[in-house]
């Protein structure tokens, strides 16, 4: 397998420790380090020296951006030439990352999703909040891990935000949660649950911001809405945020490439093993 990815982070480390362990081998690279070619020979692709498409059986795509046409191109090709790719979606160029696309295509499923609206840059932003009941949620849409997502309680909080912090935003209702979920999908199961708590009086409820897990149970009415949200998306490795608000369930984000250090300590499960064993069961197509 060859996962596309920042090697150094705590997830790669996983994936290769456990590929030893199944007798798997398991390489890491960034994007940039992959070139293409065109010539006599026909077309290849090569990660360094070795190319990718006798190397390699399974392509695991988890950050490729900017170079999104590129990894279409890849997918695509590799997947014609018999092999995994993980996900499938992006082997169809059917691929898009977009949090409003998101949110359309959960809400065209009849998932729940808070109500909200995004700008191209936010003067387009000001007349729609002039009506909007406070506070508001601006999350930037290039970030992730809690990053550029803002709590506004006020037309002045709103002001202050800058069209160069990320470029544009979605707004979306807050909604204030009971408990908040993270569960994470793999091949269309959900496989656990955490709950996230806060530990300040930050809203966010992210890891990486300082929140804390501990593994939960969920209903199963409610893992078949987490599992049906990563269906929807096309996402075979989901970690989706589920939200009881109001006494109801809410989907505030499925992410296509999710994190899980704090996943893994907090529930004890072995997601790194969960996800290849899948990966060495799934077909090629």
């Amino acid at each position: 397998m060859l996962v596309i990815g920042l090697p150094e982070l705590y997830e790669s480390r996983r994936l290769r420790s456990e590929g030893r362990g199944l007798g798997w081998r398991v390489d890491v690279a960034p994007f940039d380090r992959l070139a293409f070619e065109v010539g006599a020979g026909g077309r290849r692709a090569f990660c360094g020296r070795r190319d990718l498409f006798r190397e390699y059986d399974t392509l695991y795509f988890r950050y490729f951006h900017p170079y999104v046409s590129e990894a279409l191109l890849l997918a695509e090709s590799a997947a014609r030439r018999g092999l995994r790719v993980i996900d499938r979606t992006l082997a169809s160029s059917n691929f898009v990352q977009s949090k409003m696309y998101n949110y359309w295509k959960l809400s065209e499923a009849g998932l729940p999703v808070p109500a909200g609206f995004q700008v191209m840059n936010l003067a387009l932003a000001k007349p729609r909040l002039a009506g909007a009941r406070w506070p508001l949620v601006a999350k930037g849409v290039h970030g992730s891990k809690g990053r550029y997502v803002f709590r506004l309680d006020s037309p002045a909080a709103a002001r202050q935000l800058n069209d160069d912090l990320v470029g544009f935003f979605t707004f979306q209702e807050y909604l204030p949660a009971e408990a908040e979920y993270r569960v994470l999908v793999i091949g269309g199961r959900s496989v656990g649950a955490m709950l996230k708590r806060q530990t300040s009086d930050d809203f966010r409820r992210n890891i990486a911001v300082g929140a804390v897990g501990e593994a939960a149970t969920l209903p199963r009415p409610l893992s078949r809405l987490c599992e049906k949200a990563a269906r929807t998306l096309g996402y075979e490795f989901a970690g989706v945020d589920l939200a009881v608000t109001g006494g109801r369930p809410c989907i505030f984000e499925v992410n296509r490439s999710p994190g899980f250090q704090g996943f893994e300590q907090a529930t004890g499960l072995n997601v790194a093993r969960l996800f290849l064993n899948y990966a060495a069961k799934r077909k090629t197509r």
